[in-house]
């Protein structure tokens, strides 16, 4: 008998049939990978199982028995627990603090003793290592956040985790103790739904797939039958071809990093002594570990932070102290780490988000339009990136995915004169990272200059031209793109070339 069964699960979102009639089973020690592209329903479908949304048609069956799930709460005393690719940690509490929230007899004025004991029990429930139970949250690093979460879920009773785009936000080493750590929760009897978009994770960790397209099931298999292009197909109906990955044509200086030292305001690592031009017509990667300086050196190439050594040129200007609008106005584009505090202004409109950025409306900003013709204007830029959401819609209201491509359909819509990408396709599907990585190639070949900085050694191989290796706050290379994936490894790690 499954541990857990969705029956006939239906949901709308106004006019939008996000689920329509889907069934889905989770036995106890399995793991069970539920696949679809951005906006298949996966999260709603999750969601419903984790007590946040209420289904309008339906049944959920736990242990043989039907269940109302009304709340977070009500899936918890069903042993249900739900980690998301955005942490829902309180940052000002401790981790033994987070541990304890929703458990009967934890008010904020829980005893140290009885702290201890919620941490000593999560740590022996949880297969990943946890931080100290006296460190803030906000303190850790993503992974080490994520940890806590997952912890949180399966102490104290915890039989079926869903675990959404979980390895999205780790670094290589991070998602690989993660891949692990499912693995070993299954072979303790534990149920696992496993969402993610990165099709080597099912292969390695599932033991059934189930696929969503439009709200509905349109494939199941189970180990040893299924295998990356099948899957492909199902989810986007078929494997997406990329462009033609041929070499840039490299012109003049469009972006130079000059002897450059910065630390971002988060107290990240930062960086010393850059030196890097990045020249029309190519894609320079910036490849490795996170934690290794990457925000500081975004955020001195934005304008976020002020260098505290040497400077940033754009198109042959120097910067100086101008901030993001003074880079922008320079002719630099910019898609960020986060998009949800960096990217978008989530209380807005998608209409209004494209317009933080007037020249991607063409024409003038605040104030002089009316919101009709802002919604109509947004609506033609918004379908090119695949955004299928009313121009009038919230961004916070949208998926991570989707919330993603607002970003880019502000920032890539024009060629700039020099373009920062941060890890541009995390999170996104497979026929959207197509998508991201064809425009970005685009754009480099109508004259661009591209500073990719990225997490996913893959995704600096396939798209740049030249590869460096940022490491403890200093860049070695450059590497050829045919560099041994070992050799970068080694790099990234810290050792020599």
């Amino acid at each position: 008998m499954p541990l857990l069964e969705l029956r006939g699960i239906t949901h709308r979102f106004g006019a939008v049939t996000a689920l329509d009639g889907v069934d889905l089973d989770v036995a106890a020690g399995e793991v069970h990978a539920l696949l679809g592209e951005n906006g298949a329903g996966k999260s709603t479908l999750v969601n419903v199982l984790a007590g946040g949304i209420v289904p309008d048609r339906g049944e959920v069956w736990v242990d043989g028995e039907v269940v109302r799930l009304r709340s977070p709460a009500d899936a918890a005393r069903r042993g249900i627990g739900m980690v998301h690719q955005h942490d829902a940690l309180v940052g000002a509490f401790t981790v033994a603090e987070n541990l304890a929230l929703g458990l009967p007899g934890a008010p904020f004025s829980s005893s140290p003793g009885f702290l201890e004991a919620v941490h000593r029990r999560a740590a022996a429930a949880s297969p990943l290592p946890l931080p100290s139970a006296t460190a803030r949250t906000d303190t850790l690093g993503v992974g080490e956040r994520q940890r806590v979460e997952i912890a949180r879920a399966v102490a104290d009773g915890g039989r079926l985790l869903g675990l959404d785009e979980a390895t999205a936000v780790l670094t290589p080493a991070e998602a690989d103790a993660l891949l692990d750590a499912t693995r070993a929760l299954a072979r303790d009897g534990m149920a696992v739904v496993f969402i993610t978009h990165r099709l080597a994770e099912v292969e390695r960790v599932a033991d059934r797939v189930t696929v969503l397209r439009g709200g509905r099931v349109v494939h199941r298999a189970a180990r040893g039958g299924f295998d990356p292009a099948t899957l492909a197909a199902a989810m986007v109906g078929a494997a997406p071809e990329p462009l033609p990955a041929g070499p840039g044509r490299p012109g003049g200086e469009a972006l130079a990093l000059v002897g450059l030292a910065a630390r971002a305001s988060d107290a990240s690592r930062g960086v010393d002594g850059i030196d890097l031009s990045v020249r029309s017509g190519e894609i320079v990667g910036v490849a490795g570990v996170d934690g290794n300086g990457q925000r500081s050196l975004a955020a001195a190439v934005a304008g976020t932070c002020a260098p505290s050594a040497g400077e940033v040129r754009i198109g042959g200007r120097a910067a100086g102290r101008t901030g993001p609008a003074g880079h922008r106005a320079l002719g630099l584009a910019i898609v960020p780490e986060d998009r949800r505090t960096e990217g978008l202004a989530l209380d807005l409109s998608l209409a209004e988000n494209l317009l933080l950025d007037a020249g991607a409306l063409g024409g003038p900003a605040w104030g002089t339009r009316a919101p009709r013709a802002i919604r109509r204007a947004a609506a033609p830029r918004l379908e090119r990136f695949g955004v299928t959401a009313d121009p009038g819609a919230r961004a916070g209201a949208l998926s991570g995915g989707n919330q993603q491509r607002v970003v880019l359909a502000r920032e890539l819509g024009e060629p700039p004169a020099a373009l920062l990408l941060v890890n541009p396709t995390r999170g996104l599907d497979l026929r959207a990272t197509a998508f991201v990585r064809d425009e970005v190639r685009r754009l480099r070949d109508a004259g661009a200059g591209v500073l990719l900085v990225s997490t996913d050694l893959d995704e600096v191989v396939e798209l740049a031209d030249r590869v460096v290796v940022l490491s403890s706050g200093r860049l070695s290379g450059p590497f050829p793109k045919e560099t041994p994936r070992a050799e970068l490894g080694r790099a990234m790690a810290g050792g020599a070339p």
